[in-house]
């Protein structure tokens, strides 16, 4: 075959597969056509919660949708989103950043094989209370609970007058007024404070117990909005968003009937989890509700997981019960700077944990077993690098736990743990066994070594899990025992491996 021919016939064969890779399919041309991992109400709650409506359309009240294109790849991203139907100019814009965050897609099918497909979606603004902004001046009005309502509502009960740039971010103190038999009537002038938090930059009108008052903003260095909410005057808060840097909330947490719900995304915008919470959110306290959604009996425990998806869109979870599984990269039990696969599995009922939960790492290193009732820890075993040690707690109401888990101590005992040498150690290996007792402020007091490897490991263990106690965020959530604090005896394993 002439050398030429054979040429054309690989570009043919080349420009073929490109042709049948970026060939974009409307859906009636395909066997299965995309959709949201999660379904499409999950999709819906996703740009609910993502679409910030612009501050100036807010004042002009602006309502209307913005009809959007873009391309599922086969991957399950979305690329290439552009505007079919305009709605104005910064509406649109927002529209589109909206659409482009979500990643959580089920690509079409063709022939079983997974090909790009062409989508089109709404996005909604919806009319919005009421925005008097005149001359930089924002007034804003809010009922008890931190709703904003209309000026003429009977439930409006604040009144704030607070100088805004044109992105809805407060550039002056805040006049603060109360409605007092009818007529508003002021309250106090709250200064606004510009802080540091984070990396980034912290808007929040402080009274002057220093609690918060009004809109709070938490911002990124490049000015992005990272988190957002309205803050009481008695500490508790409405709507709160969480966002990351792209902008796209990763956690939500609204009020609803006296407790806080907790929603989760996984950066792909894909649904993650949905907790039932009372206790603290942010920095902020949350009052504690008279009954739990699920069972009332467990009221006094903090949390309960209401749903939950793993990263394919899977349901585990549902109204709190299911068995839970998941596969995670750490570091590994005998070698701390080499990743190996955690398995954990376990199931929940009535949203807490609940029987045994087990989680093994793959290299054989670490095997954990552990019993819970009602959300309890009741009692764990541990098997190190295939010497066995059993760490029982007594039946408190809350045993002394890793704050962070397993994951973070690892990543702390790679960064700060210096294994004797080889010859220092005599060429013994294995594991170190500390005790100590977790004091009412998650400190560990009354260090001491209960099984001894080598004198060198039994002083290094001693000194690492003596800076734990030096870091600036506990190590260890203090036991508990009839709802109050209490000082609870607990055993840590420290692994010395010489290559």
């Amino acid at each position: 075959m002439p050398y030429r021919l054979i040429l054309s016939l690989c570009f043919c064969l080349i420009q073929g597969a490109t042709f049948a890779q970026s060939t974009i399919y409307p859906d009636y041309e395909v066997d299965q056509p995309t959709e949201p991992r999660g379904g499409q109400i999950w999709l819906d709650k996703f740009m609910s919660i993502n679409v910030r409506k612009p501050f100036m359309a807010q004042v002009a009240n602006v309502k209307g949708l913005v009809v959007v294109q873009g391309i599922v790849e086969p991957d399950g991203r979305i690329t290439e989103v552009t505007v079919l139907k305009s709605l104005r100019p910064d509406c649109d814009r927002e529209a589109v950043r909206a659409f482009s965050l979500f990643n959580a897609w089920k690509p079409a099918l063709k022939n079983g094989q997974p090909v790009r497909q062409r989508v089109t979606g709404p996005v909604y603004f919806h009319p919005n209370e009421p925005v008097d902004y005149q001359n930089g001046l924002a007034t804003w009005h809010f009922d008890a609970n931190l709703n904003r309502v209309a000026p003429t509502d009977t439930e409006a009960l604040y009144r704030s007058e607070i100088p805004t740039d044109t992105l809805g971010l407060p550039t002056g103190d805040l006049q603060l007024f109360k409605r007092k038999e009818g007529q508003w009537k002021k309250e106090t002038t709250i200064a606004l404070s510009i802080e540091p938090f984070r990396g980034g930059t912290l808007l929040i009108h402080r009274m002057p117990n220093q609690s918060g008052f009004g809109p709070v903003y938490q911002l990124s260095k490049t000015g992005g909005i990272l988190a957002e909410y309205v803050q009481g005057p008695d500490g508790t808060i409405g709507l709160r968003l969480d966002r990351d840097d792209r902008g796209m909330v990763v956690k939500s947490t609204e009020q609803l009937s006296g407790y806080y719900i907790i929603t989760e995304w996984y950066p792909s915008g894909q649904i993650k989890q949905i907790w039932s919470h009372t206790g603290l959110v942010g920095h902020v306290q949350i009052v504690y509700a008279p009954k739990s959604p699920i069972l009332p009996s467990q009221a006094q425990l903090p949390s309960q997981l209401l749903a939950l998806w793993d990263s394919t869109g899977h349901q585990q979870v549902t109204e709190g019960r299911g068995k839970f599984s998941r596969r995670v990269n750490v570091n590994s039990g005998v070698r701390y700077r080499q990743l190996v696969e955690l398995v954990e599995e376990g199931e929940y009922e009535n949203g807490r944990m609940q029987g045994y939960w087990q989680m093994s790492y793959t290299d054989s290193s670490c095997f954990y077993r552990q019993y819970y009732d009602k959300g309890l820890l009741q009692h764990e075993l541990l098997w190190a690098a295939g010497q066995p040690d059993t760490l029982t707690f007594r039946p408190t109401d809350h045993p002394p736990m890793l704050m962070g888990g397993f994951g973070r101590l690892n990543g702390f005992l790679a960064h700060e743990l210096r294994p004797p040498t080889r010859d220092q150690m005599g060429g013994v290996q294995g594991h170190v066994l500390v005790s100590f007792e977790v004091n009412t402020y998650g400190r560990a007091t009354n260090i001491r070594v209960t099984k001894s490897l080598h004198p060198a490991a039994d002083r290094e263990a001693l000194r690492v899990v003596r800076l734990m106690n030096r870091q600036r965020v506990p190590f260890w959530l203090t036991a508990y025992q009839n709802g109050l604090p209490v000082k609870a005896a607990s055993t840590l394993p420290i692994h010395f491996v010489t290559d």
